[in-house]
């Protein structure tokens, strides 16, 4: 299955304040009956700039962690050594929240977005990767990280969101790839662009060609969006650019034999978000509420 990244929700209400010291001590439970009881009241953990993040999201994030080394890992959290590697996980769940905080902050002010379309368009192609049903996809979810099918598209959400906030604000990586796209359109040889201009070492000297194996929507080499690209192409066409997670792709079809493909590209990465969420917080500081050691 592919991997996860965080996902959060913040409150803006303007309501909350600081916590407490006492509430600082005894908000610390990761239980199930306070993960629910943090679903209905969004007590702050935290503040991303003028922005808070609560303990649900918080727990969200730990919880997952701890059901996946509980149950597949077999740790012992109540043991020492258990305890220890919770303690350390801690910080970089809270680290994990409040980076996801400031991606949404960063989406709103460039006006991006995740349509609903979107997150569904990925769970087919999570589904079709692993070839499981829905109910199978929810089962392996539920059994590796104590989500339900709406706990993955929250995850998926924000991992999508990410990414899209890292396209939109990388405008040197988006000029190099309509460039790339205008000198194709012009008549320069698909091939020999790649040569030049990719970012993939592993394809560029092959004229950009993918892998001689055949592509498919079960295909895990293959960014999802270019597969889903790929199969309104006519052969011999060439995409427009692509937003494909953390590179931007301009593909072209070279064979489609009843949904088996040949395909080449010309890959152009993506600065990471990390940087344009480090850059936000010099003017943005965080504050977190409670010790997390």
């Amino acid at each position: 299955m592919r991997r996860f990244i965080r996902r959060e929700e913040i409150s803006s209400r303007k309501s909350f304040s600081e916590p407490s010291q006492a509430s600082r001590i005894r908000f610390q439970s990761s239980s199930a009956f306070m993960y629910r009881v943090t679903q209905v009241l969004p007590f702050p953990v935290a503040q991303a700039g003028k922005h808070f993040v609560t303990y649900e999201n918080y727990l969200f994030e730990l919880r997952r962690y701890q059901h996946y080394y509980q149950t597949q890992q077999r740790v012992d959290f109540g043991g020492s050594d258990g305890k220890r590697q919770l303690a350390s996980y801690k910080p970089q769940a809270m680290n994990e929240v409040v980076q996801a905080a400031y991606v949404k902050q960063l989406a709103s002010r460039n006006h991006v977005s995740v349509s609903r379309a979107e997150v569904n368009a990925a769970i087919s192609s999570l589904q079709a990767q692993n070839q499981s049903s829905s109910q199978e996809l929810a089962d392996v979810t539920n059994k590796f990280f104590g989500w339900s099918i709406d706990d993955l598209k929250r995850e998926i959400k924000q991992e999508l969101l990410a990414q899209k906030v890292a396209a939109k604000l990388d405008t040197a990586a988006q000029a190099r790839a309509a460039a790339v796209l205008a000198q194709i359109q012009s008549g320069t040889d698909f091939g020999a662009l790649a040569a030049q201009s990719s970012d993939d070492a592993a394809t560029k000297d092959s004229g950009g060609k993918y892998s001689n194996a055949a592509i498919t929507l079960a295909s895990t080499d293959v960014p999802p969006a270019v597969v889903r690209q790929l199969q309104t192409m006519q052969v011999g066409q060439v995409s427009e650019v692509i937003q494909a997670g953390n590179t931007l792709e301009v593909v072209k079809l070279l064979a489609n034999d009843d949904g088996k493909m040949q395909a080449a590209h010309i890959s152009i990465t993506l600065v990471s978000i990390d940087a344009f969420v480090a850059n936000y917080t010099k003017t943005h500081p965080s504050h977190i509420y409670i010790h997390v050691k």
